[in-house]
């Protein structure tokens, strides 16, 4: 970034113009800046504004900064105060400022060059290069500086100028209060450095733009796939987990039928040690359960169910054919059974 913006950006300003006039020759005293209003405001061309609510304080502190540094350059159309390009011959210099009831007039020491563009009528306004502080400043949320005015502290020099509102225009926005552009930073989110020209710039941001577009495509069809990919896993763990949950089942159905085939359980209790191997590590209990539990049922009658006959037959109880229904026993021989210890 050239010099003078860098470190000029936030207060050197371009102010309200006036024309030169002259009948013959370039005038030694030129009008380059207009008299504020009633509330203390110079007001440009196209609207916008500026605060001076102290023209002779501001003189004064003109005509001290040239005392201390010497005369102040007169250039053409802000030329020495380009953000890209820089630089350029003076066509004169600002020895002195003086207020006038009309506004702030500079005693000039024109140049050949300068006095030609004058006097040829090439050139017929000025436009003044002020510094100035920032006042009433807004910031946001966070502590940054979002808005501010500009208070006129001194003189600078003026330009010469036809088009003094574009110039205005081209280096500000149209608001009052308005928001600085760091052209340093503009410059590196493209990867350029402070000294890029405006050529360099534009080439920058328009290829990065074409990648940004590039890389959002591209970032779409990943998240799709990704998408996709993701939807596809969910599916596989479902069925694994169903497949884990089917083999469960089915182990423990192997098990208490072996268990019930063995005799080492009831018919009537099949359900209870099914809710029983449900529970936490209750698989690993029935399975210790089943190997060392003894055998309840004989081998003629374990694992099948109780067959029913008339009670002429064996002349069970009611009682004692559910007793014979839960151990899954034959009620002939549950009474062939009993009728020794009857007797």
């Amino acid at each position: 970034m050239p010099a003078a913006a860098q470190n000029d950006v936030n207060r050197l300003e371009l102010c309200a113009s006036v024309p030169i006039t002259a009948t013959s020759g370039a005038p030694e005293w030129v009008n380059i800046i207009p008299l504020a209003d009633n509330e203390g405001r110079i007001h440009a061309r196209d609207g916008r504004e500026f605060i001076l609510d102290d023209a002779a304080a501001f003189v004064r502190a003109s005509n001290a900064a040239i005392s201390k540094t010497g005369p102040q350059p007169v250039d053409k159309d802000h030329e020495m105060q380009s953000w890209w390009k820089p630089g350029g011959p003076a066509l004169g210099w600002a020895e002195k400022y003086e207020l006038r009831p009309d506004g702030v007039y500079a005693k000039t020491e024109w140049l050949p060059d300068g006095e030609q563009l004058v006097t040829s009528r090439k050139y017929r306004y000025t436009s003044s290069v002020v510094r100035c502080e920032l006042v009433n400043i807004e910031r946001d949320k966070y502590g940054f500086m979002e808005s501010y005015e500009l208070q006129m502290k001194e003189l600078a020099g003026f330009t010469i100028t036809n088009i003094p509102a574009l110039e205005v225009s081209a280096m500000f926005s149209s608001q009052t209060k308005r928001t600085p552009m760091d052209i340093t930073a503009l410059l590196a989110l493209v990867g350029l450095p402070p000294n890029a020209t405006k050529e360099e710039f534009f080439a920058a941001a328009q290829a990065k733009l074409t990648a940004e577009g590039s890389s959002s495509v591209e970032l779409a069809e990943a998240k799709t796939k990704l998408a996709e990919a993701e939807a596809k896993l969910a599916k596989a763990e479902a069925t694994i987990t169903k497949l884990t949950s089917d083999a469960a089942a089915a182990e423990q159905e192997a098990l208490l039928s072996k268990a019930l085939e063995d005799g080492k359980i009831f018919p009537s209790q099949v359900e209870y040690y099914r809710s029983q191997i449900q529970k936490p590590g209750g698989l690993a209990d029935f399975k210790k359960f089943a190997e060392t539990a003894p055998v309840l049922v004989s081998g003629k009658t374990k694992g099948k169910k109780v067959e029913t006959t008339s009670n002429a037959a064996h002349g069970l109880t009611e009682r004692q054919l559910q007793i014979c229904r839960d151990m899954g026993i034959k009620p002939e021989d549950y009474a062939a059974n009993i009728k020794p210890q009857e007797s």
